[in-house]
């Protein structure tokens, strides 16, 4: 994997962080306004899948992209025959 497309990932894992910050917050503020409590267990559950999800998702994408480039990157060569319609 090429230095770029590591810190490439390592932005994603930071916004999935940030993602998951804003989330529990908002979970928090929702439990103590709805119930008067803050609920940890369930918050770190269900924002830690959520993070994971967004970050599996972002990686697939990735991978994807640089999948397509390289492919676009590699093209055939063409037979000495077929030379003058490849210029056009």
């Amino acid at each position: 994997m090429k230095a770029t497309q590591k810190i490439a990932l390592l932005k994603d894992a930071i916004y999935c962080a940030c993602i998951w910050a804003i989330a529990t917050l908002l979970w928090g503020i929702y439990n103590t306004l709805a119930y008067d409590r803050f609920d940890v267990g369930s918050m770190w559950v269900v924002f830690a899948l959520l993070a994971t999800g967004i970050y599996v998702a972002l990686y697939r994408f990735r991978i994807q992209q640089a999948d397509e480039m390289r492919r676009r990157r590699i093209r055939r060569m063409p037979y000495p025959d077929e030379e003058e319609t490849w210029k056009d």
